[in-house]
Order: C-alpha cells, then structure tokens, then sequence
C-alpha cells in the first residue's frame, strides 16, 4: 500500500486525482486504462496511491505478472488471483452469481466492440 510517509516527488497527486474522478464519474460502462512509461517512471508508485485512495470504495485486484510467471496459462494465474483476494474479503455467499452476471455484460460490451 501507499505510504503517508513516501514522498510523491514526481508530484503525481494530480495525475492519481484525474484518474480517480474518472472511475467514480464512471456511467456503468466497463473502462479499461493503461499507465505505460519507462523503467523507474513511478508507474507502481502510481498504481499504490490509485490502490489507496479507491481501496474504501472499490474492490482492488493487484495481480503481478513478474511473480506468476511459472504458469504456463497466463489466465489461471489471473483467475486465482481473482479467487484468492475475492475469498480473502469474505465476500456474500452470492458473490459467484454476480461474477457471472458481470462476466455476461462484459463479453456483450465485448462482443459489441468487435
């Protein structure tokens, strides 16, 4: 998580803000967005504070690519990673039934898009 004590001394705060007004602005469409720069741009440092601020509000799923790199499968490591946080979180008993109702608007907005 963020740290009160880590310095943003590549003042990303504004930029953080942007991207959090635009999540919670969201009209219901899926929304998908990409933090893309050079090694030791503060990309991580970025994604923390996001983490941070929406972590009350939104359910967060950090999946890290580098340390699942032993699947051969890409997607079983994503969907454990799903499965593992969504059961730390004590999440209802019919959290399933609403994963798949997301799951069918998502490959419709999908599908649409294509």
């Amino acid at each position: 998580m963020f740290n009160d004590n880590e310095e943003d001394l590549m003042d990303r705060q504004e930029f953080v803000d942007i991207i959090c007004d635009i999540l919670k602005t969201n009209d219901g469409n899926f929304n998908a967005f990409a933090i893309d720069g050079r090694w030791g741009a503060g990309k991580t440092f970025v994604l923390k504070m996001l983490e941070d601020k929406l972590k009350e509000d939104y359910l967060i799923i950090t999946f890290n690519a580098w340390e699942s790199d032993f699947y051969e499968e890409p997607l079983i490591a994503i969907l454990t990673c799903i499965l593992e946080i969504l059961n730390k979180k004590n999440m209802p008993k019919n959290w399933f039934e609403k994963l798949g109702e997301t799951n069918t608007y998502l490959c419709k907005s999908i599908n649409e898009e294509v």
